[in-house]
């Protein structure tokens, strides 16, 4: 070890990034889909929303979660690109299974 700092790739990083939501995207059509429609259902709702807050709202429909846990960020990006949401900075989760974690909060642009 020399003590130099390791210097990451971000190209390789970020294209590592994209290909696992990619990956995740492929294997959760079907959940992503309803999963969609509970997003714009919260941005309807809510000024302000979370991942959480739609997870919230899909459990308050019975929807299963997917195997994949990951497969809720697809569904805020694609909220993004359609201009549902926009990313409006970081709050402290408060669902104990995501152990408190940082997530991102979105401005609705659904919201009269």
């Amino acid at each position: 070890m020399t003590g130099e700092p390791t210097i990451w790739d971000i190209d390789a990083a970020r294209d590592a990034r994209d290909e696992a939501i990619a990956n995740v995207s492929v294997t959760s059509v079907p959940w992503r889909t309803v999963a969609y429609e509970a997003l714009l259902a919260v941005a309807e709702a809510q000024d302000m929303v979370t991942s959480d807050d739609v997870w919230q709202e899909l459990e308050r429909r019975d929807i299963p979660r997917p195997a994949e846990g990951r497969a809720m960020g697809p569904v805020m990006m694609q909220g993004v690109r359609d201009g549902v949401i926009v990313p409006n900075g970081y709050t402290q989760g408060t669902n104990p299974k995501h152990h408190a974690d940082v997530m991102r909060v979105y401005r609705s642009r659904a919201t009269p």
